[in-house]
């Protein structure tokens, strides 16, 4: 096979690999610029005091295990620079994406691949994540690894594969405690499979299809025992301690669907592009199942191994957890970063969509149109609001390293007394987090008891509010953060 015939095959997947070498540049870029968050920082300082053995059994409370321990296991090959604190999560977009293509192929569609690819994952929000020290990219790619190896289950009826999908389901509940509800899901999904093949078999069942069920029922038998056991009291701790946030909101729609629609488009202030994107999402999941009703009827079969059907019954179960738990233990609907796993099950719903109106030259031409045009969307949406400077969660920290670095440029490497730096609360993590790393020992430790009372220096946000308090008198404005929306203010009677 010559180069030529080489590249006419494999463009598709050539292409894929392209942009996901382009996008993991990127978010290795970020990772090691972006300023350190409030929430990172925060962790760091647990990775530091705890042990790997306390971290893995919650001696600490936090709802991000996973990511916590893979931290520790970085820092003590890296120690503790920003870059290797988000060093796990930049594998876990490596895995990511890898799936993605995996699950993808697996479709067997040129079109579909690249335009699922990118809609997977061009997305500004997702991508804040691989590059940050939190769990949720993490649990995006345990999640993708899972619905890859659920589909391939669906589809070979393979034990091993079964196996691994509730594994790396068990890590991505480990990681963020939300995906419980794609557990529950997964669970839902094999329990409905197992169904659907006594009632397809006439409810007489063959010795193989014995053999199979029991295995089956066996592992979401010891997958279920396992969390339980393992989840139990830190839950409960993690729950009364307000670790999991939740939306105010009384439904899936505008508590789960319009956030997470707002965040992807990166907070735009546009109440209709929000309501047009989110009504459009509500209108794929009712054509998905007015198809898979239809198809369902005319083959007198529900075909789980087709992927529109596999994710729609996924979503499903979703909706049916996120519910109940809003109606039996008032545990509001997910919301943000904390319902960022819906993206990639509203994304595959489409693409499986997609795929089953491939009957007839006008609708196949029409069908594939649309998604390409939706993918272009995506890719504007993503070019548009991806930025080198800060994580959207946390735009206020965005500017902390600059203003450390002006304070050093300041007051000199080896200042005459130790300087006192008065802060807003919400920079204390984060401002500790140099102060420590960057071993500046001359400058004290910060508290979030507030700038009340006498400082050398005071960062504190810049608006009507704060500058009202008299906080200007007898200071000056050292630096202005337009992107934190910060000032650094200069105590005029400070002497170096």
């Amino acid at each position: 096979m010559t180069g030529v015939q080489f590249y006419k095959r494999n463009w598709p997947l050539l292409f894929v690999i392209i942009a996901g070498i382009i996008l993991t540049f990127f978010t290795n870029y970020r990772a090691a610029t972006l300023s350190i968050t409030h929430d990172e920082a925060i962790i760091v300082k647990i990775v530091q005091q705890n042990s790997a053995r306390d971290i893995f059994n919650f001696v600490i409370p936090q709802d991000h295990m996973i990511n916590t321990l893979m931290m520790k296991w970085s820092s003590v090959l890296f120690s503790y620079p920003e870059y290797s604190m988000r060093l796990p999560n930049l594998l876990a977009h490596l895995v990511y994406i890898i799936f993605s293509i995996l699950l993808l192929r697996r479709l067997k569609n040129d079109h579909l691949l690249i335009a699922g690819f990118i809609m997977l994952n061009f997305n500004p929000y997702l991508l804040d994540f691989f590059s940050i020290a939190r769990g949720y990219g993490l649990t995006l790619a345990w999640m993708m690894v899972s619905l890859y190896f659920t589909f391939c289950f669906v589809q070979t009826r393979k034990i091993i594969s079964l196996i691994l999908a509730f594994i790396f389901s068990i890590i991505a509940v480990l990681t963020v405690y939300t995906l419980l509800n794609y557990f529950i899901a997964l669970t839902g999904l094999v329990l409905m499979m197992l169904v659907l093949w006594w009632v397809t078999s006439g409810f007489k069942l063959s010795d193989y299809y014995k053999r199979l069920i029991f295995v089956v029922l066996t592992v979401v038998s010891i997958s279920v025992l396992l969390l339980f056991l393992k989840l139990l009291i830190p839950l409960q701790r993690v729950q009364s301690e307000s670790f999991i946030f939740q939306s105010q909101a009384a439904n899936f729609y505008t508590g789960t669907i319009r956030s997470i629609v707002f965040r992807s488009i990166y907070n735009l202030q546009s109440e209709f592009t929000v309501n047009l994107v989110s009504y459009s999402v509500l209108f794929v999941y009712l054509l998905a199942l007015l198809v898979t009703l239809v198809l369902s009827l005319k083959r007198n079969i529900f075909f789980l191994n087709r992927l529109m059907f596999f994710v729609l019954v996924i979503s499903f179960f979703v909706l049916i957890s996120v519910t109940l738990q809003y109606q039996l233990f008032n545990i509001r609907f997910v919301q943000n970063r904390w319902a960022t796993f819906v993206v990639p099950l509203i994304v595959l719903t489409f693409i499986g969509l997609i795929e089953e109106l491939q009957y007839g030259k006008l609708l196949k031409i029409i069908s594939i149109s649309v998604i390409y045009v939706i993918a272009g969307f995506f890719i504007l949406n993503t070019v548009k609001n991806c930025n080198l400077s800060f994580y959207l969660d946390w735009k206020y920290d965005a500017s902390t390293r600059k203003m450390m670095q002006d304070i050093y440029k300041d007051s000199g490497p080896n200042p005459e007394k130790d300087i006192k730096l008065g802060i807003l609360w919400l920079f204390e993590p984060s401002v500790n987090y140099y102060r420590e790393a960057w071993q500046l020992d001359w400058l004290e430790k910060v508290h979030k008891n507030g700038y009340d009372g006498e400082y050398d220096y005071y960062y504190v946000e810049n608006n009507d509010t704060v500058l009202n308090k008299d906080i200007l008198q007898g200071k000056t404005i050292l630096h202005t953060y337009e992107l934190s929306n910060t000032i650094l203010l200069k105590n005029t009677e400070y002497v170096k």
